[in-house]
């Protein structure tokens, strides 16, 4: 709580319109004069013992039944005010009325807050929440203004804002957001903002969320650990609130994933595009409808079963006719948060892939050059798709890179500094390389790769030559390692694929470097295939030879053509995944810095274009970085370049399933769980024209209190009717209860008991004495 809070209480009432009901306290006087009866004098001669008995126990009879006549109104009295909710508030805010609040507000602008239900979204109840609290604020507060978001900062209003008005203008323009809130940042920047105030004058943090429990209350301990603590900093500093606007738990479908099946899209080929579905909730639709969308028209539709809490694959097959940028969406039919229910994807659809081979051997027939069993695997193409190009090695530095998809070296000797800036930018940029290895391959000079910078080159440090006489059966085979990289996929489950019976007879042992991941081994242990990421693009290296020098794999294998195709493929594939990303994540492109820096601009789903300048960073001098970061919805999104690249790219971003779980936290998990220990006070139930609470209350409610006293007034109200020396002990052994319950807590509970047992035997003591006299 903030410092210097007056001592002094004050008595409020949550519901004071209910304090009418004490009117009722006269009802048993009314019906005590209504049922009063006439009496008729008669003269009678024994009357006159009758009256003088009658005078002797007149006044013990009186004080009875007026102190009967008080406990039935005081029960109803005290009824209606325990009915009033009344509270005590420690604050001085009603004995003080010019003391100043300084209010910093906090608006959970997630994704979740979209939820829209059959009255309003919680985003617009949470504002209107706000704005209703802010006209109920006293002249001389003032207002800070956060969100709870993601890629933006949550800061909106930093310095301390008097006029209602402007508080009002910043948050009629608020609006909610596609991103995942991001919890610790903003009650971290509340902190900081607490610390900044210097004035006197109280301190109030007002939250208002929906408290989705996947925000809220995170699986992973250390995040779930920073937002309790936070909390227990803003409970120290300042008053708070929380106000809950979600309700209860609502069902939601949403799309949570959408891909194609090959790594790279070209025209006239089956493509499956498949999207996931997830139902969240324990109640929904049956049947969902789900349609296929390419470059805005619709080419398929699907009615599927969705049951509750199941994950569901539906799966498309399109062909496309033409090359260039196609934009892939996949719609659901509409529930309470629509923006779950579309997904977009980015495809390049390619007429042809462009590779490079370049041969470190020179020999005079084609046969024995490094590249030749590579070019032949690729000159029939995957469908006609791969167009290969070879080039010597003292070529490649004269190469323009741009121009190719694919860079597979075979049997290079080594590389000069040129040729690997040239090939660090163009892998950097998306580009795939392939290495394989031979006769010529300088050791030391290749390790040198392993080396430089950051993201090396070669994705592991080549150690030493392995010879076929160091196999037990003469030869080394492959270990596919249950197929289980991407690679291998294409012969998972396929028997005879002819991998596991190539017979290697020379290798370099290699040990890979931190990042990157063995596709494929050797019998002996050792990796046969390597594969790491750098920048945007793909490097695979094959620890023996791409020909016939040191396997038997290209000519005696069946495996050797699928497998040069996937090569190609898989290390290309990179240049297509960075087409995808989720709102917030930036679209990045990479260009060689001689050319430049081009003009380029972004294009967002509002077709809003936004001019981007280029620029060569320092931590990478040889590229030209162009970046855009203000992805803010989910959408295609288009990057022009203009000269000398003059190019445009696709790029789909989309949500963060992540708060497509609209379950939230019970407001009984909130004060026992997250607000343990905390005096914050909770609020759920006001209505929408009702002012929201600007006072905590640093007790309980006295409902409860009165309630046990209603309840034990009654008992002792039953037991004084029926007989009246009885309900007298009780009134007094319950007040003196009650009085040391205040006083002693359980000691006086066990004091009480003590008194009841001895009032119940002098009772039962003295009546027997009565019997027998």
């Amino acid at each position: 709580m903030s410092a210097g809070l007056s001592p002094l209480f004050a008595l409020g009432f949550s519901s004071p319109w209910l304090l009418l009901g004490i009117v009722l306290i006269g009802l048993p006087v009314l019906l005590h004069l209504l049922r009063r009866r006439q009496h008729r004098e008669e003269p009678f001669a024994a009357n006159r013992f009758l009256a003088e008995a009658a005078r002797k126990n007149s006044r013990r009879l009186r004080f009875q039944q007026w102190l009967l006549l008080a406990i039935r109104m005081l029960l109803l009295g005290l009824l209606a005010i325990s009915l009033a909710r009344p509270f005590l508030d420690s604050t001085d805010a009603r004995q003080d009325q010019t003391t100043v609040t300084h209010h910093l507000l906090i608006l959970d602008a997630s994704l979740s807050m979209r939820f829209h239900d059959a009255e309003a979204s919680r985003f617009d109840r949470g504002r209107e929440l706000l704005e209703q609290l802010v006209r109920g604020s006293r002249v001389g507060d003032t207002f800070r203004l956060l969100t709870i978001r993601g890629a933006r900062p949550p800061i909106v209003i930093g310095q301390a804002a008097g006029r209602q008005d402007d508080v009002l203008e910043e948050l009629h323009q608020l609006a909610p957001t596609y991103e995942t809130g991001d919890v610790v940042a903003a009650l971290q920047a509340t902190i900081g903002l607490l610390r900044e105030i210097e004035h006197e004058g109280l301190r109030r943090v007002s939250i208002v969320s929906d408290f989705q429990q996947t925000a809220w209350q995170p699986e992973s301990s250390v995040a779930s650990g920073r937002i309790r603590e936070s909390l227990k900093q803003l409970d120290r500093l300042a008053d708070l609130v929380v106000y809950d606007v979600a309700g209860s738990s609502a069902g939601n479908s949403a799309i949570i994933d959408l891909n194609t099946n090959e790594p790279v899209t070209v025209v006239g080929a089956p493509v499956r595009v498949q999207a996931t579905l997830q139902h969240f909730g324990t109640a929904g639709p049956a049947e969902q409808l789900v349609e296929l969308h390419v470059d805005g028209r619709q080419v398929g539709r699907r009615k599927v079963s969705l049951s509750p809490g199941q994950t569901l694959p539906v799966n498309f097959s399109h062909r496309f006719i033409s090359g260039g940028e196609h934009r892939i969406e996949v719609r659901l039919e509409d529930d309470g948060l629509v923006e779950d229910n579309r997904r977009f994807l980015a495809v390049p659809v390619r007429t042809r892939l462009a590779v490079l081979l370049v041969n470190g051997r020179y020999a005079g027939r084609p046969e024995d050059a490094a590249t030749y069993y590579v070019s032949t695997a690729l000159q029939p193409g995957h469908e006609g798709i791969v167009e290969p190009v070879t080039v010597t090695e003292r070529d490649l530095v004269r190469e323009d890179l741009d121009r190719y998809d694919c860079v597979v070296l075979c049997d290079v000797a080594q590389l000069d500094p040129v040729e690997t800036g040239k090939l660090q930018r163009f892998v950097s940029g998306g580009g795939g390389l392939v290495i394989g290895l031979g006769d010529r391959v300088q050791l030391n000079a290749w390790n040198r790769l392993a080396q430089s910078g950051s993201t090396p080159l070669l994705p592991a440090r080549l150690e030493t030559a392995v010879r076929a006489s160091e196999s037990k059966r003469g030869a080394f085979l492959f270990d596919p390692q249950g197929y289980g990289h991407p690679l291998l996929e294409e012969f998972r489950g396929v028997e005879g694929n002819g991998l596991e019976t190539t017979l290697t007879l020379h290798y370099v042992r290699s040990r890979p470097l931190s990042g990157s991941r063995v596709a494929l081994g050797f019998d002996s242990g050792d990796p046969a295939l390597i594969t790491s990421v750098v920048g945007h693009g793909r490097v695979v290296l094959l620890t023996t030879s791409l020909d016939s020098r040191w396997t038997t794999w290209p000519v005696l294998s069946p495996s050797y053509l699928p497998m040069i195709h996937e090569l190609v493929l898989f290390a290309t594939s990179g240049r297509w995944s960075q087409r995808r990303g989720l709102v917030g994540d930036a679209i990045q492109k990479i260009l060689p810095s001689e050319l430049g820096a081009p003009s380029a601009e972004a294009i967002d789903p509002g077709s809003v274009r936004h001019q981007l300048n280029p620029r060569v960073t320092t931590e990478n001098p040889g590229v030209t970085n162009v970046q855009f970061s203000e992805t803010l919805q989910p959408g295609h999104y288009r990057l022009v370049l203009g000269r000398p690249v003059e190019a445009t790219e696709l790029y789909a971003v989309n949500v963060d399933t992540f708060e497509s779980n609209l379950e939230v936290v019970p407001t009984g998990d909130l004060s026992h769980g997250l607000l343990a220990g905390l005096e914050a006070l909770i609020r759920t139930d006001w209505e929408a024209t009702e002012t929201p609470s600007m006072t905590t209350h640093s007790t309980d409610p006295l409902s409860r209190n009165l309630l046990g006293l209603v309840l034990g007034l009654l008992l002792v109200e039953l037991v004084m009717a029926w007989r009246f020396n009885s309900g007298t002990w009780l009134l007094g052994i319950l007040g003196t209860g009650w009085l040391m319950g205040w006083l002693l807590g359980w000691l006086s509970a066990l004091a009480v008991v003590a008194l009841v047992g001895a009032g119940w035997m002098w009772h039962k003591r003295y009546r027997r004495h009565n019997v027998s006299g």
